[in-house]
């Protein structure tokens, strides 16, 4: 009786792509506000930002204010998925989108946010 060769075994790719999902309007306030609570208080850990940040989004943060950064969320998942969506002209340059709306919402950020002055860290 004769053996069979033993099969080789399958080994995964050490570089598998892992595709990243798109921010949501949490993530572009926790940018923008982390930045601001470490320029104020630079002695803050990074959990304690984020700690403080997660407590302004809950209960601090107007409804107007978050949904203004959940809008440009989605902005911004549209404009990273234009080139799966449509196919574009040859004549159009569709690199050149009109960046204001970060600059809007930075705005209205520092129009109707209010951070502690002195966190109790």
């Amino acid at each position: 009786m004769t053996k069979k060769p033993p099969r080789p075994k399958r080994t995964r790719s050490k570089t598998r792509t892992v595709r990243a999902r798109t921010p949501n309007g949490y993530i572009y306030f926790y940018k923008i506000y982390s930045k601001i609570l470490k320029n104020d208080n630079p002695q803050l850990l990074s959990w304690q930002i984020g700690r403080l940040t997660g407590q302004m989004w809950r209960e601090n943060l107007s409804c107007y204010l978050k949904n203004e950064f959940i809008k440009y969320a989605k902005d911004e998942y549209k404009i990273r998925n234009f080139y799966s969506t449509v196919v574009p002209p040859s004549s159009t340059n569709i690199m050149n989108f009109d960046r204001s709306s970060e600059e809007e919402l930075l705005e209205l950020f520092e129009k109707y946010i209010q951070y502690p002055p002195n966190p109790p860290y």
